[in-house]
């Protein structure tokens, strides 16, 4: 069985709640703290796998990547398959790819 190392970090963007993937931690806490550092998205944290939530401000990873500051940007277009809500703020929002894992998100009961 493989292990899923994928890590979603959750944002909000003009109000509304979204997320990306990433392959590792570290690329996802280097993405998140670019957001941050030229305003693009309010970071509310990130969802492993084992379906933890880390809110932002108790992300170790990405308090790091704000100290190192290198943080590229490489975000895929991606296309509306079902709905979940962010596990921070409870907004509905859109699950944009047939690669997203089952454990993203909280599912509405």
């Amino acid at each position: 069985m493989t292990v899923d190392e994928r890590v979603a970090v959750w944002y909000l963007r003009y109000q509304r709640a979204g997320y990306e993937l990433f392959d590792s931690e570290a690329e996802a806490a280097g993405v998140a703290a670019a957001w941050l550092e030229d305003g693009s998205a309010t970071v509310l944290g990130a969802q492993y796998a084992d379906g933890r939530a880390v809110p932002a401000a108790q992300w170790d990873a990405l308090s790091a990547a704000q100290r190192r500051n290198d943080s590229p940007i490489v975000i895929a277009p991606r296309t509306v398959l079902r709905q979940v809500r962010d596990p921070f703020l409870w907004r509905s929002v859109d699950i944009l790819d047939d690669d997203v894992p089952a454990w993203l998100g909280v599912m509405d009961k």
